[in-house]
């Protein structure tokens, strides 16, 4: 792998946020985030602003917005009595109203889309590296009683972790990633020789509210459980990653508590 230092990584940030690096130099940068805290500091407020744009779209047209542009379209229809010129004014004023109107919310629809699809590539990527570094979990056990607990300190909640062993899903241990904008809690189970990393993260961070996709031979399910939105990243064919994510929602308690009660 590419070794890379500070400065080498400070200019490959934004295209790293962008998702325009080729695989083998976004694996560096990657690496290089999950050891330096002051380039992850620099990515997270690239991120962090990214994601308010990419959630605008998530707020309504202002008050009476509607109303205006119907009643400047109205306006426009009773000018029978001006003069060509002024009727062309009134019709063009009211069709740059909508016009406006039109391209403001599809761009804050395309935002919203595109953050999404950025937040399942660094999970994704995420998964990948961990593989790649032969560091899956930073805890092995097979008890959600131990696991649990554990995350106290590194992350700000504590996310659930269930036994699935019943059902050929073994769970194998946790970490912490690192997930663009922050570090975020990562479950590891495996299914014969698949491994599957169940990122949890808290509901305003961002995610879909549902979602199945494939980004580079990996498959991605993502759904939203009360605190949290959880995205199950595996390269295990599809309709047992899908059984995965139904056994855990079906399995789900009460979440949301303090990493320390």
């Amino acid at each position: 792998m590419i070794e890379m230092d500070c400065t080498e990584v400070r200019d490959l940030l934004h295209p790293y946020a962008d998702n325009e690096l080729p695989p083998q130099e976004r694996s560096a940068v990657a690496a290089h985030l999950g050891d330096c805290a002051a380039c992850a500091q620099a990515l997270a407020k690239i991120e962090a602003l990214r994601h308010r744009i990419g959630w605008a779209g998530t707020h309504a047209p202002p008050a009476g917005l509607e109303a205006r542009v119907r009643r400047a379209i109205s306006a426009s229809r009773g000018t029978s009595a001006q003069r060509p010129w002024q009727r062309v004014a009134a019709l063009s004023a009211s069709h740059v109203a909508a016009a406006v109107l039109g391209g403001v919310i599809g761009l804050l629809m395309m935002a919203r889309i595109d953050s999404h699809g950025r937040v399942v590539d660094d999970m994704v990527a995420a998964h990948v590296r961990s593989l790649v570094s032969g560091q899956a979990v930073q805890i092995a056990s097979a008890d959600p009683h131990v696991i649990r607990p554990w995350f106290g300190g590194k992350v700000t909640y504590a996310p659930p972790a269930k036994d699935l062993a019943g059902e050929g899903f073994l769970l194998e241990g946790a970490r912490v990633d690192y997930v663009p904008p922050q570090a975020v809690a990562a479950i590891v189970y495996a299914r014969r020789l698949h491994r599957i990393t169940l990122f949890v993260v808290p509901v305003d961070r961002a995610g879909p509210g549902a979602a199945e996709v494939s980004r580079q031979g990996y498959n991605v399910v993502a759904w939203r459980d009360g605190d949290f939105t959880y995205f199950a990243v595996s390269d295990l064919n599809r309709p047992e990653l899908e059984m995965f994510a139904e056994l855990m929602r079906s399995a789900s308690t009460p979440t949301g508590a303090p990493a320390n009660p």
